[in-house]
Order: structure tokens, then sequence, then C-alpha cells
């Protein structure tokens, strides 16, 4: 496993919380602010999809958390 993947379980493991996801570094996301626009509406950006996954997570569905590479 990964350094990132490593990190990850220790997290959980150490604090004992639920871990709603991972937003990945995106450049995406600094456009999105500079335009003043929501970065949902970027749907192919990494990380409005992990957003996505997040809401849907904090909504209670069953939504397996994804691993990045850096």
């Amino acid at each position: 496993a990964s350094d990132v993947y490593k990190r990850q379980d220790q997290v959980i493991d150490e604090t004992g919380l639920q871990l709603l996801g991972i937003i990945p570094e995106d450049l995406s996301v600094v456009e999105a602010v500079v335009h003043g626009k929501p970065i949902v509406n970027a749907k192919n950006a990494p990380a409005a999809q992990a957003f996505g996954r997040v809401a849907a997570r904090f909504e209670g569905e069953n939504v397996p958390l994804l691993h990045f590479h850096n």
C-alpha cells in the first residue's frame, strides 16, 4: 500500500471517526473560485466528483471511498 493509504487508514484507526471522503488537489477548484462558480458545476473535475461522493455519504448512502494517488 502507498503512503497515502497508510496515512488514511492510520487517521481512521487513531481517531475512531468515520471518514466521509478525500478531496484531491484539483486546479478546477482554483478556477471555480476565481470565476465565482461552484466546483460541483465542473462535473468531470476530480474534486467535484469527490465532493459529490462526500455529500452522498453524508446523506447516508453507501458510497465506497476512493483512493487517490499523489
